[in-house]
């Protein structure tokens, strides 16, 4: 009798192990199909934040443009309140050198280098002076 079960159950055992493997390719196919559905989903949720992500950029590049567009008016305006500055100065320099090398006889209670200074003062601001 174990000369006759022996060869069945050699049978037995290669079909289990037939259906075992039949069994485990199709329980790998089915997890490849889920991975790969699950992969599909992140790459769309991906390509909606890249999107986003582009749709910022974009939006950035704008703002810094504007940035650099004032950036470029401020600095002129700077440059212009500078040389704007160094007339001034030199306006204001002459006139110190001339109250500096007036003679003390022009130093009274009301010196007329004062009401030069005065004038000259009004005309630097652009007012028309009355002589």
């Amino acid at each position: 009798m174990p000369a006759f079960l022996a060869p069945m159950a050699t049978r037995l055992v290669l079909v289990l192990l037939a259906l075992a493997a039949v069994l485990g390719v199709v329980v790998y196919i089915w997890y490849l199909r889920d991975a790969a559905a699950s992969a599909r989903h992140a790459v769309l949720q991906s390509r909606g934040t890249i999107a986003q992500l582009v749709a910022d950029n974009q939006a950035d590049l704008a703002a810094l443009a504007q940035i650099r567009a004032q950036n470029a008016l401020w600095q002129a305006s700077l440059a212009a309140s500078q040389s704007r500055d160094a007339i001034d100065r030199q306006a204001a320099d002459a006139m110190r050198r001339k109250i500096n090398a007036a003679q003390p006889s022009a130093n009274g209670p009301v010196a007329p280098v004062l009401i030069s200074t005065l004038r000259a003062i009004a005309r630097a601001q652009g007012q028309k002076v009355v002589p």
